[in-house]
């Protein structure tokens, strides 16, 4: 019995790391086929579209809000804290994020997965 234990100690601990460097691991961080890239197009997506897209940072609004801003507009995106992963970026720096678009009634912003500078 005490191999049996330790068999499926092993097994469960195996199964954790294996979760965990997944789940750590980098992936592909680029546009996704027949992704949304600019604010214009966003902002007439439906919901859950995927995005990504280019342009500033503008201002914060507080509660992981934020302006954003391309050549084709303005619309508000959200950017959870642990997302930004160290980054520091001001209203000048030109930034890739993407995302999935996100409907709420009339409101329609940017639910932020990936952040990077250009």
């Amino acid at each position: 019995m005490n191999k049996s234990f330790v068999s499926i100690m092993l097994l469960i601990f195996s199964s954790l790391f294996t979760v965990t460097a997944l789940s750590e691991s980098g992936g592909f961080v680029g546009p996704m086929k027949d992704s949304i890239t600019t604010v214009k197009e966003a902002l007439e997506a439906e919901d859950d579209a995927h995005v990504t897209l280019t342009g500033y940072i503008t201002s914060s609004l507080g509660d992981e809000k934020y302006h954003f801003k391309d050549d084709t507009g303005e619309m508000l995106v959200e950017i959870d804290d642990d997302d930004w992963n160290g980054l520091k970026v001001t209203p000048d720096t030109k930034v890739i994020i993407q995302g999935e678009v996100d409907t709420d009634g009339a409101n329609i912003e940017i639910d932020v997965d990936t952040i990077a500078t250009q």
